[in-house]
């Protein structure tokens, strides 16, 4: 088990929200990231473990064509 904290960015890199969740391993916190993220929106979500990024996601611009 391991500590994996969540970091909600705006569009210059700035955190907006953080929340913290405990799962097995990166495989389940990288699949709940998903879920997650759609709940915060915003331009980019991080996750990481202590001092290691685990991953970095960012919104997909809207395609108007």
């Amino acid at each position: 088990m391991g500590t994996y904290h969540f970091y909600f960015l705006d569009g210059a890199n700035h955190i907006q929200a953080a929340e913290e969740h405990v799962f097995e391993h990166d495989t389940q916190a990288i699949e709940n990231g998903d879920a997650i993220y759609i709940q915060h929106g915003g331009h980019a979500m991080e996750i990481w473990q202590a001092r290691r990024l685990v991953r970095r996601q960012e919104m997909a611009e809207p395609d108007f064509s």
